[in-house]
């Protein structure tokens, strides 16, 4: 399991710890696990899936570090 933190304009969405995460990346959807290697990563469009539900965005970043998971998105 790790951390995650959704923000939205400084509102928080979501926090929780969990065990996977899939996130609509730049480049392509990926999905973020435990232990997960460093990363940054531009978001496009799309919708994130975290614990069953989907939370829908506009546009965002997603940064992993130390098996935390932040993300910060504009709906």
């Amino acid at each position: 399991m790790f951390k995650v933190s959704i923000f939205d304009q400084g509102r928080k969405l979501y926090e929780d710890l969990v065990s996977q995460v899939s996130l609509p990346g730049a480049e392509g959807e990926f999905a973020v696990l435990d232990f997960h290697a460093p990363m940054i990563s531009l978001l496009k469009a799309g919708r994130i899936l975290v614990d069953g539900r989907h939370l829908p965005i506009r546009k965002g970043i997603a940064m992993v570090q130390r098996n935390e998971l932040l993300v910060l998105v504009e709906r």
